[in-house]
């Protein structure tokens, strides 16, 4: 059951991160929806020193702070797993702001890539998911989950990478290579 004296209050503010600051960023690259999928975040905080390209690129390396703090997937504030409230809400629970808060950095993007880490209960094999509609992800190397039920104008990639909660360097370079292979 919730806290009712958490399950309202702001979440933490998430760090931003703009590879061309003076340019309007056409990607946005968001890592640690689930606050203990690590593989996800070291791949998001190795882009952040690594990144060269030309493709203006917004990345949050740890959208959940809350749940990153307590190395939980969902915000412990609210006991909500934020992924499925996307655009969220100005009013509402943490979760909901949190989504809401996002959707800020969502607007006028061309291509939305999640990274996920594996948490620390998923044992799984690295994966690519997508709308069946983006032609983007045709070129990727790993095996790709195809939704033909989600609608929403910004096309939007899950790339799945690592296990149980731990970082491994082989899915960080996994999930590099393929951000780096969309945006070429």
């Amino acid at each position: 059951m919730p806290n009712i004296f958490t399950y309202f209050k702001s979440p933490p503010p998430f760090e931003v991160w703009h590879s061309h600051p003076n340019q309007t960023s056409q990607v946005l690259i968001t890592a640690g929806m689930h606050g203990d999928e690590l593989s996800s975040i070291e791949a998001a905080e190795s882009l952040i020193k690594s990144y060269r390209g030309h493709v203006p690129i917004t990345i949050i390396p740890i959208l959940n702070q809350a749940g990153f703090d307590q190395f939980q997937s969902i915000n412990p504030l609210d006991n909500r797993d934020p992924i499925y409230l996307y655009p969220g809400s100005r009013f509402g629970s943490s979760s909901t702001q949190l989504m809401n808060q996002l959707s800020f950095y969502t607007r006028g993007k061309k291509l939305w890539i999640d990274l996920h880490g594996g948490a620390q209960n998923e044992h799984l094999n690295p994966f690519i998911w997508a709308a069946d509609s983006y032609p983007i992800i045709s070129h990727l190397k790993g095996r790709t989950l195809v939704n033909d039920t989600y609608t929403c104008d910004l096309p939007y990639i899950i790339l799945e990478a690592g296990e149980l909660g731990k970082i491994d360097q082989s899915s960080v370079k996994l999930h590099l290579s393929w951000v780096i292979d969309i945006l070429d």
